[in-house]
């Protein structure tokens, strides 16, 4: 048990990492994100920052899309999220990671099979996310690799019915609804409140490390003038993910936030795992110590 709850802690974090400190965000109107295709062999890869206070985590995130395969009338995919170049990792997490692996993390890759998913739920409904994340039989199998130490084929049923769970628990505390088990509840919403943002979304050129592109620059800031302004970039046609650039700012009450990435690369065809080595299986038979 000891070996997964670290993984899944920093996975976790990284997907709602400006969320986990409070339970209800304003936000204004979404824009209508594209479409993204998820064609096999495609890849995106993005520079990631977060800043909370003094500390700044940092990354690279490549997202691909490696094999589909068809299971009765639905089209599953192999979709790889590779979090690589760790720095920065919060020291109470170092910490325990390296108790457990006895290594420092620099990277950490996983490989799901689901169904084709809107990933940029993550940020605009984390608590949906989790809800689909968490139901039975939607992830069909998973392996992962901390650094280059031999990776796990994980049993699903343990990612949705205690891992994720586990890991909601521990980083969200006493804010977890009464039906957090019962109904997979985060507990975490974004309502949408105009009035208290100016906002504007405006058709743009950018060019990134990854490319130039055309698409929708959208930007906002509070009324009251606290914060500084969030700014998003967005196109067609991208794999997995609309995203070219984002600069997101947030204040939890626990100090001000920030998040930035910025689209570096994208991989067209014949995109492969970063996963080397034979996975070992890991089910209850393990996790109980057998």
């Amino acid at each position: 048990m000891k070996r997964f709850i670290p993984i899944a802690s920093l996975l976790f974090l990284c997907f709602i990492a400006t969320a986990v400190h409070a339970v209800t965000f304003s936000v204004p109107p979404v824009p209508d994100w594209p479409d993204t295709s998820w064609d096999v062999g495609k890849s995106i890869t993005y520079d990631v920052s977060i800043d909370q206070g003094d500390d700044r985590f940092t990354f690279d995130l490549r997202l691909a899309v490696l094999d589909s395969e068809p299971e009765g009338s639905e089209m599953l995919y192999w979709v790889e999220m590779d979090f690589t170049d760790l720095r920065g990792v919060p020291q109470d997490l170092q910490e325990l990671l390296y108790a457990n692996y006895g290594e420092v993390p620099s990277a950490i890759r996983m490989k799901l099979l689901i169904p084709q998913y809107d990933l940029m739920s993550m940020w605009t409904d984390p608590s949906g996310f989790y809800y689909d994340f968490t139901a039975p039989g939607f992830i069909r199998a998973m392996v992962f690799q901390y650094n280059r130490q031999v990776p796990y084929d994980v049993d699903p049923s343990l990612i949705g019915g205690f891992i994720l769970p586990l890991v909601a628990s521990e980083l969200m505390g006493d804010d977890l609804p009464e039906d957090f088990i019962s109904e997979r509840n985060l507990g975490i919403h974004m309502i949408e409140d105009p009035e208290s943002y100016n906002a504007d979304l405006s058709e743009s050129e950018m060019t990134v490390e990854g490319g130039t592109f055309d698409g929708w620059l959208w930007t906002y800031s509070h009324v009251d003038g606290e914060g500084a302004a969030t700014t998003v970039f967005f196109a067609e046609f991208l794999p997995v993910m609309p995203i070219v650039s984002a600069d997101i700012n947030w204040d939890t009450g626990n100090g001000i936030g920030n998040g930035a990435m910025e689209l570096t690369m994208i991989e067209e065809t014949g995109a492969l795992t970063q996963i080397v080595g034979d996975p070992v299986r890991f089910d209850l038979t393990t996790l109980m110590g057998g």
